[in-house]
């Protein structure tokens, strides 16, 4: 059996939108990481990349303890 030509529905989405943040955390735009990884975790709410995004995004916006929280999620989700 060959495998599909393409991904899964959704995977193309989720990929798009951590690229996204991983652009946006080079630009330090905080305010739309958080928005994409809000986007990856709708999509998958245990992804670490999203969670990690969601850690930076947290960090840099003056919250420390929520990006603790995030990235000890990251961490154990992969």
């Amino acid at each position: 059996m060959e495998a599909p030509l393409h991904e899964p529905e959704g995977m193309d989405q989720l990929t798009a939108h951590l690229d996204r943040g991983w652009d946006l955390v080079a630009e330090r735009d905080w305010a739309r990481v958080r928005i994409s990884s809000g986007a990856v975790l709708a999509l998958e709410p245990d992804h670490p990349e999203g969670l990690t995004l969601l850690g930076l995004a947290e960090l840099n916006g003056g919250d420390p303890e929520a990006a603790l929280e995030a990235f000890e999620a990251a961490r154990e989700s992969d």
